[in-house]
Protein backbone atom coordinates (compact mmCIF):
# COMPACT_ATOMS: atom_id res chain seq x y z
CA UNK A 1 0.00 0.00 0.00
CA UNK A 2 1.37 3.32 -0.87
CA UNK A 3 1.05 7.04 0.69
CA UNK A 4 -1.97 8.04 -1.41
CA UNK A 5 -4.12 4.69 -0.88
CA UNK A 6 -6.44 4.69 2.33
CA UNK A 7 -7.09 1.85 4.16
CA UNK A 8 -10.90 0.90 4.76
CA UNK A 9 -12.31 1.41 7.89
CA UNK A 10 -13.52 -1.44 10.08
CA UNK A 11 -17.18 -0.28 9.03
CA UNK A 12 -16.25 -0.41 5.51
CA UNK A 13 -14.68 -3.84 5.57
CA UNK A 14 -17.81 -5.04 7.84
CA UNK A 15 -20.26 -3.59 4.68
CA UNK A 16 -18.09 -4.98 2.11
CA UNK A 17 -18.31 -8.34 3.92
CA UNK A 18 -22.36 -8.24 3.87
CA UNK A 19 -22.51 -7.30 0.34
CA UNK A 20 -20.34 -10.81 -0.49
CA UNK A 21 -22.41 -12.96 1.85
CA UNK A 22 -25.76 -11.14 0.00
CA UNK A 23 -24.53 -12.32 -2.95
CA UNK A 24 -23.14 -15.79 -1.69
CA UNK A 25 -26.94 -16.09 -0.45
CA UNK A 26 -28.33 -14.70 -3.80
CA UNK A 27 -27.10 -17.75 -5.49
CA UNK A 28 -27.49 -20.36 -3.36
CA UNK A 29 -30.87 -19.29 -3.35
CA UNK A 30 -31.29 -19.73 -7.26
CA UNK A 31 -29.91 -23.10 -7.11
CA UNK A 32 -31.93 -24.02 -4.33
CA UNK A 33 -35.45 -22.75 -5.91
CA UNK A 34 -35.67 -20.58 -2.94
CA UNK A 35 -37.78 -17.99 -4.46
CA UNK A 36 -38.29 -16.15 -0.71
CA UNK A 37 -34.98 -16.01 0.35
CA UNK A 38 -33.97 -14.66 -3.22
CA UNK A 39 -37.13 -12.38 -2.84
CA UNK A 40 -35.60 -11.17 0.58
CA UNK A 41 -32.36 -10.08 -0.16
CA UNK A 42 -34.33 -7.74 -2.40
CA UNK A 43 -35.60 -3.95 -1.93
CA UNK A 44 -39.50 -3.73 -2.55
CA UNK A 45 -38.71 -1.83 -6.11
CA UNK A 46 -35.76 -3.61 -6.85
CA UNK A 47 -35.22 -4.46 -10.94
CA UNK A 48 -33.65 -7.53 -11.99
CA UNK A 49 -32.20 -6.92 -15.78
CA UNK A 50 -30.33 -9.36 -17.99
CA UNK A 51 -31.23 -7.55 -21.22
CA UNK A 52 -33.82 -10.69 -22.12
CA UNK A 53 -35.75 -10.56 -19.08
CA UNK A 54 -36.43 -7.48 -17.01
CA UNK A 55 -37.97 -7.98 -13.42
CA UNK A 56 -39.24 -5.06 -11.65
CA UNK A 57 -40.70 -5.45 -7.34
CA UNK A 58 -40.91 -8.14 -5.55
CA UNK A 59 -44.16 -9.73 -7.07
CA UNK A 60 -42.50 -9.85 -10.67
CA UNK A 61 -39.18 -11.11 -8.68
CA UNK A 62 -40.83 -13.65 -6.87
CA UNK A 63 -43.05 -14.79 -9.36
CA UNK A 64 -40.08 -15.53 -11.63
CA UNK A 65 -37.76 -16.88 -9.30
CA UNK A 66 -40.76 -19.79 -8.19
CA UNK A 67 -41.05 -21.32 -11.80
CA UNK A 68 -36.90 -20.69 -12.25
CA UNK A 69 -35.95 -24.89 -11.95
CA UNK A 70 -32.04 -25.11 -12.87
CA UNK A 71 -30.11 -27.90 -12.07
CA UNK A 72 -26.76 -25.57 -11.82
CA UNK A 73 -24.52 -24.29 -9.40
CA UNK A 74 -23.75 -20.94 -9.70
CA UNK A 75 -20.22 -19.34 -8.47
CA UNK A 76 -19.40 -15.33 -8.03
CA UNK A 77 -16.09 -14.65 -8.36
CA UNK A 78 -14.21 -11.31 -8.09
CA UNK A 79 -16.21 -9.35 -6.47
CA UNK A 80 -15.25 -5.59 -6.26
CA UNK A 81 -17.52 -3.78 -3.89
CA UNK A 82 -17.73 0.13 -3.53
CA UNK A 83 -19.44 1.79 -0.55
CA UNK A 84 -20.40 5.42 -0.47
CA UNK A 85 -22.89 5.59 2.44
CA UNK A 86 -25.73 4.18 2.45
CA UNK A 87 -25.74 3.40 -1.37
CA UNK A 88 -22.82 0.96 -2.62
CA UNK A 89 -22.04 -0.88 -6.17
CA UNK A 90 -20.79 -4.47 -6.43
CA UNK A 91 -19.50 -5.71 -9.81
CA UNK A 92 -18.59 -9.55 -9.86
CA UNK A 93 -18.25 -11.83 -12.46
CA UNK A 94 -20.45 -15.50 -12.25
CA UNK A 95 -20.21 -18.90 -13.48
CA UNK A 96 -22.76 -21.65 -13.86
CA UNK A 97 -21.70 -25.55 -13.79
CA UNK A 98 -23.97 -28.28 -13.73
CA UNK A 99 -24.90 -30.19 -10.61
CA UNK A 100 -24.52 -33.22 -12.08
CA UNK A 101 -22.06 -34.63 -15.10
CA UNK A 102 -18.93 -33.03 -15.72
CA UNK A 103 -17.65 -29.96 -14.41
CA UNK A 104 -17.30 -27.84 -17.05
CA UNK A 105 -18.51 -24.47 -17.41
CA UNK A 106 -22.06 -23.62 -19.37
CA UNK A 107 -22.48 -19.73 -19.08
CA UNK A 108 -20.19 -17.15 -17.64
CA UNK A 109 -21.42 -13.12 -17.21
CA UNK A 110 -20.29 -9.81 -16.08
CA UNK A 111 -23.25 -8.93 -12.96
CA UNK A 112 -23.06 -5.25 -11.78
CA UNK A 113 -25.42 -5.13 -8.53
CA UNK A 114 -26.54 -1.38 -7.26
CA UNK A 115 -27.47 -1.50 -3.71
CA UNK A 116 -28.86 0.29 -0.72
CA UNK A 117 -29.02 0.05 2.83
CA UNK A 118 -32.03 -0.50 4.20
CA UNK A 119 -32.90 -0.53 7.81
CA UNK A 120 -28.94 -1.50 8.55
CA UNK A 121 -29.06 -4.29 6.10
CA UNK A 122 -28.00 -4.20 2.54
CA UNK A 123 -30.81 -5.04 0.24
CA UNK A 124 -30.18 -5.53 -3.94
CA UNK A 125 -31.93 -2.17 -5.64
CA UNK A 126 -30.80 -3.01 -9.23
CA UNK A 127 -29.06 -6.34 -10.47
CA UNK A 128 -27.65 -5.98 -14.53
CA UNK A 129 -26.75 -9.69 -15.13
CA UNK A 130 -24.79 -9.39 -18.94
CA UNK A 131 -24.33 -12.91 -20.38
CA UNK A 132 -21.21 -13.37 -21.99
CA UNK A 133 -21.80 -14.03 -26.19
CA UNK A 134 -20.33 -17.89 -25.52
CA UNK A 135 -24.40 -18.02 -23.94
CA UNK A 136 -27.28 -17.25 -25.20
CA UNK A 137 -30.59 -18.27 -23.17
CA UNK A 138 -32.61 -20.68 -25.10
CA UNK A 139 -35.43 -18.48 -24.50
CA UNK A 140 -33.97 -15.44 -26.42
CA UNK A 141 -34.90 -14.38 -29.80
CA UNK A 142 -31.06 -16.18 -30.95
CA UNK A 143 -31.52 -18.89 -28.97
Amino acid sequence: MNDTQVRPTTHQLDDRLEIHELLSRYYVAVDEHDADAWVALWTEEGVFDSGYLHLEGRAQLHQFMAGHDVQTRHLVTNIRTEVRGDRALAESYMLVVPRVGKPEVVATANCRSELLKVDGRWKLARHTYKPDPSFVPPSSPSG
